[in-house]
């Protein structure tokens, strides 16, 4: 029996071009001007409480903001939102004076206009694996956004619409 070979980073990424992903954009009111970054590893770790986790790498400069910010306001994005997740999927663009797009939240986080449901938390527990940091958030609120939106998801490298109407599930 051969022993297993570990994969190397380039299969990872491979195999994940295969598996459509949700997107967000995680934000916080900056030292200078909003700071922003498009998640694609958002996940519910609890209901109760209210916890999601996202992935920083250790390269990002946005998300070393985000984490000493220590407030997320985090938007689970729609199909109205595409020109947003282009935007903030660039990188080395300078977006944090775009501010035709920005509103701010009572508490002072940056909002998007369009987005879905937005959760608000603080940065919780951050544990290192590998090249980045796993962030664990404390919702402590959350705005709700359309339910009949279509969703807007991330597979193959390219942003993609998959319109609730189509999915034959009955709402409710």
């Amino acid at each position: 029996m051969t022993e297993p070979t570990v994969p190397t980073p380039d299969e990872l990424r491979t195999a994940f071009r295969q598996h459509p992903g949700a997107l967000a954009i995680a934000t916080a009111a900056g030292p200078e001007a909003p700071i922003a970054l498009l998640v694609s590893s958002l996940t519910s770790v609890s209901a109760s409480p209210p916890i999601v986790s996202l992935s920083i790498s250790d390269h990002s400069k946005s998300g070393e903001l985000l984490l000493e910010s220590g407030q997320l306001a985090i938007h689970l994005l729609t199909a109205r939102d595409e020109r947003f997740a282009i935007l903030f999927s660039q990188r080395g663009r300078d977006r944090s004076h775009d501010a035709e797009f920005w509103r701010f939240l009572p508490g002072g986080e940056p909002r998007l206009p369009t987005a879905g449901s937005i959760l608000l938390g603080v940065v919780g527990a951050v544990h290192r694996a590998g090249g980045s940091k796993v962030v664990l958030v404390e919702v402590s609120e959350i705005i709700p956004g359309d339910p009949d939106a279509d969703a807007l998801v991330y597979w193959n490298r390219n942003f993609h619409t998959l319109p609730s109407s189509d999915l034959g599930f009955p709402r409710g």
